[in-house]
Protein backbone atom coordinates (compact mmCIF):
# COMPACT_ATOMS: atom_id res chain seq x y z
CA UNK A 1 0.00 0.00 0.00
CA UNK A 2 2.90 2.42 1.08
CA UNK A 3 4.44 1.57 -2.18
CA UNK A 4 1.69 2.55 -4.12
CA UNK A 5 1.27 6.26 -2.13
CA UNK A 6 4.86 6.60 -2.90
CA UNK A 7 4.08 6.23 -6.70
CA UNK A 8 0.90 8.53 -7.06
CA UNK A 9 2.84 10.86 -4.95
CA UNK A 10 5.69 11.03 -7.41
CA UNK A 11 3.26 11.80 -10.74
CA UNK A 12 3.35 15.29 -11.54
CA UNK A 13 1.23 16.60 -13.80
CA UNK A 14 2.26 19.04 -16.53
CA UNK A 15 1.40 22.56 -16.54
CA UNK A 16 -1.21 23.35 -19.31
CA UNK A 17 0.29 26.18 -21.73
CA UNK A 18 -1.92 28.25 -22.17
CA UNK A 19 -2.28 27.79 -26.21
CA UNK A 20 -3.83 24.49 -24.83
CA UNK A 21 -5.77 26.12 -22.34
CA UNK A 22 -9.37 24.41 -22.58
CA UNK A 23 -12.26 26.95 -23.16
CA UNK A 24 -16.23 26.61 -23.88
CA UNK A 25 -15.11 27.21 -27.50
CA UNK A 26 -13.13 24.40 -27.40
CA UNK A 27 -15.59 22.00 -26.09
CA UNK A 28 -17.90 20.09 -28.11
CA UNK A 29 -21.31 21.35 -27.80
CA UNK A 30 -23.84 19.56 -25.83
CA UNK A 31 -27.52 19.88 -25.05
CA UNK A 32 -28.15 20.86 -22.01
CA UNK A 33 -30.16 18.61 -19.71
CA UNK A 34 -33.42 20.27 -20.21
CA UNK A 35 -33.63 20.54 -23.59
CA UNK A 36 -33.31 17.16 -23.60
CA UNK A 37 -36.26 16.78 -21.38
CA UNK A 38 -38.13 19.07 -23.60
CA UNK A 39 -37.63 17.10 -26.47
CA UNK A 40 -38.19 13.75 -24.84
CA UNK A 41 -41.66 15.42 -23.39
CA UNK A 42 -42.44 16.51 -27.15
CA UNK A 43 -41.36 12.74 -28.56
CA UNK A 44 -43.99 11.50 -25.74
CA UNK A 45 -46.75 13.90 -26.50
CA UNK A 46 -46.46 13.58 -30.04
CA UNK A 47 -46.67 9.81 -29.71
CA UNK A 48 -49.77 9.78 -27.08
CA UNK A 49 -51.37 11.73 -29.90
CA UNK A 50 -51.22 9.38 -32.70
CA UNK A 51 -52.05 6.44 -30.21
CA UNK A 52 -55.23 8.35 -29.01
CA UNK A 53 -56.14 8.95 -32.56
CA UNK A 54 -55.25 5.42 -33.78
CA UNK A 55 -57.69 4.14 -31.06
CA UNK A 56 -60.67 6.68 -32.04
CA UNK A 57 -60.39 4.58 -35.89
CA UNK A 58 -59.16 1.15 -34.22
CA UNK A 59 -61.40 -1.31 -36.62
CA UNK A 60 -62.08 -5.00 -34.76
CA UNK A 61 -64.25 -7.55 -37.56
CA UNK A 62 -67.95 -8.07 -35.92
CA UNK A 63 -66.73 -11.50 -37.31
CA UNK A 64 -64.18 -12.08 -35.03
CA UNK A 65 -66.15 -10.12 -32.17
CA UNK A 66 -68.88 -13.29 -32.62
CA UNK A 67 -66.06 -16.04 -33.04
CA UNK A 68 -63.99 -14.92 -29.98
CA UNK A 69 -61.18 -14.19 -31.55
CA UNK A 70 -58.74 -11.78 -29.50
CA UNK A 71 -54.91 -11.08 -29.76
CA UNK A 72 -52.87 -8.08 -30.00
CA UNK A 73 -51.33 -6.57 -33.10
CA UNK A 74 -48.19 -4.75 -33.32
CA UNK A 75 -47.96 -2.38 -36.40
CA UNK A 76 -45.18 0.10 -37.40
CA UNK A 77 -45.48 3.29 -39.82
CA UNK A 78 -43.56 6.06 -40.85
CA UNK A 79 -45.94 9.68 -40.94
CA UNK A 80 -45.07 12.20 -43.69
CA UNK A 81 -45.20 15.69 -43.41
CA UNK A 82 -49.25 15.97 -43.79
CA UNK A 83 -49.84 12.49 -41.41
CA UNK A 84 -50.11 9.94 -44.13
CA UNK A 85 -49.00 6.98 -43.39
CA UNK A 86 -46.60 5.25 -45.07
CA UNK A 87 -44.42 1.89 -45.01
CA UNK A 88 -47.21 0.07 -42.78
CA UNK A 89 -46.05 -3.51 -42.07
CA UNK A 90 -47.32 -5.69 -39.20
CA UNK A 91 -43.94 -6.54 -37.08
CA UNK A 92 -45.93 -9.46 -34.55
CA UNK A 93 -48.99 -10.46 -35.89
CA UNK A 94 -51.68 -12.50 -33.79
CA UNK A 95 -52.19 -15.35 -35.25
CA UNK A 96 -55.37 -15.15 -36.58
CA UNK A 97 -55.25 -13.33 -40.01
CA UNK A 98 -58.64 -11.50 -39.64
CA UNK A 99 -57.09 -9.28 -36.71
CA UNK A 100 -53.64 -8.65 -38.61
CA UNK A 101 -55.76 -7.18 -41.99
CA UNK A 102 -57.80 -5.48 -39.66
CA UNK A 103 -54.61 -3.44 -37.51
CA UNK A 104 -53.70 -2.96 -41.24
CA UNK A 105 -57.16 -1.45 -41.73
CA UNK A 106 -56.91 0.83 -38.32
CA UNK A 107 -54.02 2.78 -39.74
CA UNK A 108 -55.17 3.28 -42.92
CA UNK A 109 -59.09 4.97 -41.26
CA UNK A 110 -57.12 6.68 -39.42
CA UNK A 111 -55.06 8.86 -41.47
CA UNK A 112 -54.23 11.89 -42.20
CA UNK A 113 -52.79 11.35 -38.13
CA UNK A 114 -52.43 14.92 -36.34
CA UNK A 115 -48.80 14.44 -36.22
CA UNK A 116 -46.61 14.76 -38.99
CA UNK A 117 -43.29 12.62 -39.46
CA UNK A 118 -42.06 10.11 -37.62
CA UNK A 119 -41.76 6.35 -37.11
CA UNK A 120 -43.95 4.83 -34.85
CA UNK A 121 -44.74 1.21 -33.86
CA UNK A 122 -48.04 0.31 -31.40
CA UNK A 123 -49.27 -2.67 -30.34
CA UNK A 124 -53.07 -2.63 -31.30
CA UNK A 125 -55.06 -4.95 -28.52
CA UNK A 126 -58.20 -6.80 -30.16
CA UNK A 127 -60.52 -8.05 -27.33
CA UNK A 128 -64.28 -8.47 -26.64
CA UNK A 129 -65.37 -6.14 -23.96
Amino acid sequence: MSLQRDSLASLKTAPIKSSQAVTSDTLPSQPSHLSLQSVQLDQDRMRLQVRTHLEKFKYYPSSARRRGIEGQVEVAFTLSNKGAANKVSILHGSGYALLDHAALETVNRAQPFPVEDGQYRFRLQFQRL
